[in-house]
């Protein structure tokens, strides 16, 4: 990895937050899952950090389930999802913070938050 990226890529050294959402009865429910636009802990920072990020199904209790990807809404850095079957889905986050333009984070440690909710409809 470049030394003005960090991402949450295991291969990276980064952990790829896995959240599971368990629904006793479908179409009650929807998850929202916010990626990180801000560290929660990090060094002084002198620069802009520019924030990408995914979220998508990772694995399914159900084959009906497979159709979230393909309906979910996204916006700004939040996904929703409408958990339309009962079961348990497990929903994975990929980020990916780029720092100025060409230059290297300073040391330290950083941390940042993916925030997940479940959301009666």
């Amino acid at each position: 990895m470049a030394p003005d990226k960090l991402d949450s890529d295991p291969a990276s050294g980064g952990v790829d937050p896995i959240v599971r959402y368990d629904v006793i009865q479908a179409s009650y429910y929807k998850a929202k899952i916010t990626y990180p636009n801000a560290f929660s802990e990090a060094p002084a920072l002198a620069d802009v950090v520019n924030w990408t990020g995914d979220t998508a199904t990772s694995q399914v209790s159900d084959t009906g389930m497979s159709g979230y990807d393909a309906a979910k809404i996204e916006y700004d850095n939040v996904t929703e999802f409408s958990l339309t079957v009962a079961g348990s889905t497990w929903f994975k986050t990929e980020t990916l913070a780029e720092y100025g333009y060409g230059k290297a984070f300073p040391a330290g440690v950083y941390r940042a938050v993916v925030t997940a909710e479940c959301i009666a409809i």
